[in-house]
């Protein structure tokens, strides 16, 4: 049997400088009946925080419309699959933005770090992943003022600087644990690295799926070396003078799969 998790229509608005987003999560039109439910509702509850934080870094140009995330993770804590649908107070004929939302839902989904479902959340021996369930409506912001404009500029700049480190270094590798990257380097003017330091730990939440890899640390440490930092996102540089560069991101082993064929 797979859990479907739901939430109620009450809504609170997320990033209001970003976007006008709205998640629909976080009530009960019903008290819960027993302990299995609250928990349930629950994860739901952290799993939509943790979607909040991630949904508010992305510019979403303006769109408008409604869908319902599904997040299924399996009993290793795995997640297995991402997929979107249209709110039904929100048919796509009337809010054509859904088609380009749900590209961009499904690939934060793929990138997102999820609490760990504890195993009370799965139904008995079933082997049916978790079918976790967060409904978000987006509106256009209107017009932001400068403060809100210029924390949009830094955002979109920084989220563009993790997805080139990401590419560069982390793409090629088959990632086998859960945890988070520091990437620190300087180079020249000509954008040449002098010197690369990558440090992986371990996220608090996820602190049981990360395995130290001094051999990961030394592959990412020889491909940062060989960046052409000038085409880094936010790298400064003059005719003499160089510019350093630091970089922090989450890794998962199904990271990126929204990009994958």
């Amino acid at each position: 049997m797979r859990y479907p998790f739901s939430t109620c229509p009450a809504r609170y608005t997320l990033g209001a400088l970003l976007l006008g987003v709205t998640l629909v999560a976080g009530c009960r039109s019903t008290p819960p009946e027993s302990p299995e439910q609250r928990r349930h509702h629950q994860y739901v509850d952290a799993v939509s925080q943790v979607l909040n934080q991630q949904v508010r870094r992305v510019n979403l140009d303006g769109w408008a419309g409604g869908l319902t995330l599904h997040a299924l993770i399996n009993r290793r804590n795995e997640l297995v699959g991402c997929s979107t649908e249209a709110l039904a107070q929100y048919p796509v004929q009337n809010y054509p933005d859904n088609r380009l939302l749900a590209s961009v839902v499904q690939r934060i989904c793929w990138d997102t770090v999820f609490p760990r479902a504890a195993p009370e959340l799965f139904s008995g021996a079933s082997q049916e992943p978790l079918d976790v369930r967060v409904a978000l409506v987006f509106s256009r912001p209107g017009r932001l003022p400068p403060e809100a404009q210029k924390v949009r500029e830094t955002v979109r700049e920084y989220n563009a600087r993790e997805a080139f480190i990401w590419r560069r270094l982390f793409a090629e590798e088959r990632l086998e644990s859960i945890g988070q990257a520091r990437v620190q380097g300087t180079a020249n003017a000509q954008g040449q690295v002098q010197g690369c330091q990558v440090q992986l730990t371990a996220i608090p939440e996820r602190a049981a799926d990360f395995r130290p890899d001094p051999e990961l640390v030394q592959r990412l440490q020889s491909r940062c070396a060989q960046l052409d930092a000038r085409q880094l996102p936010g790298f400064f540089a003059s005719e003499t003078v160089g510019d350093s560069f630091l970089v922090e991101l989450q890794y998962t082993p199904w990271k990126g799969r929204a990009e994958q064929p």
